[in-house]
């Protein structure tokens, strides 16, 4: 079902699942973000890798912290700005840099062992 961002809101907010100083939060959150982020993923989908990173770089931190979700759906984000950096490398060596900075970003962020092998290829890739 495709919602427009005011039936969206009332959805949740008919559902309960929000209170109404959440849905403004929510509503803040997306004025800010949610095009950016809608953005982000055209130019990822037409593999337009630059305009990925020049539009989720500058947001990431905000991104990660300010806009919640779960860690699968932040790391998605990390996913796509790694994986967009990593597909630049050949342009400039601020992009092959930029890579592996934020591949080492990750490895701080995800040292479970579960997370090492993908941590390794992601390294290997760089």
């Amino acid at each position: 079902m495709l919602f427009t961002n005011k039936s969206y809101y009332e959805y949740l907010r008919f559902q309960g699942e929000m209170k109404d100083s959440e849905v403004a939060t929510q509503r803040r959150r997306y004025a800010k973000y949610g095009g950016k982020l809608y953005e982000i993923m055209a130019e990822f989908g037409a593999q337009n890798y630059v305009k990925t990173v020049e539009l989720l770089l500058p947001l990431r931190h905000d991104l990660y912290q300010k806009l919640g979700g779960s860690l699968a759906q932040k790391d998605l984000l990390r996913h796509i700005l790694i994986y967009s950096a990593i597909q630049c490398q050949n342009i400039s060596s601020y992009y092959q840099q930029l890579a592996k900075q934020l591949v080492t970003e990750r490895v701080g962020y995800f040292k479970a062992d579960s997370e090492e092998t993908l941590n390794s290829r992601l390294f290997a890739m760089v």
